[in-house]
């Protein structure tokens, strides 16, 4: 019963202040515990290259990159690693933008497992908690 008017003011509306964007991920499949399971440097326009981050595999990382701030990543995943597609390459890049939480890199493998013993499963659900609480670091002398 909306006019097309009212439509365009409440989805602007949903999109500015309801919405809210968390960020890009690059979720890895794959790799050994404690071992890399890829390197991502990530291209940041007008700012310098953060990188190469090695992620090791179980591990979460997030990189600075401010809402709607574009960035091209390099991504190289190590032997028995995927993300998931049908791709047989090493070594690719893509374009992905910034959110609240920034750039997500997640080497914890799909489906997610968890520890058998409740306290080891808190540790490691404390340590991803805290991953996402903990303010990106920034490269010593990087403008924000």
């Amino acid at each position: 019963a909306l006019d097309d008017v009212e439509i365009a003011e409440g989805m602007a509306m949903l999109r500015d202040d309801c919405l809210v964007p968390l960020g890009a991920a690059v979720i890895c499949r794959g790799g050994r515990a404690g071992q890399a399971a890829m390197r991502v440097t990530v291209h940041r326009t007008g700012w310098s290259s953060l990188g190469p981050i090695e992620l090791r595999a179980g591990h979460l990382q997030v990189v600075p990159l401010g809402r709607g701030q574009g960035a091209e990543v390099e991504i190289e995943l190590e032997p028995g690693v995927s993300l998931g597609t049908d791709r047989s390459s090493s070594r690719m890049s893509a374009s992905v933008t910034g959110g609240t939480v920034g750039l997500i890199l997640d080497a914890r493998d799909l489906p997610l497992s968890m520890p058998r013993r409740a306290e080891d499963r808190r540790v490691v659900l404390a340590s991803w908690r805290d991953t996402f609480l903990r303010e990106p670091v920034i490269n010593a002398g990087e403008r924000q």
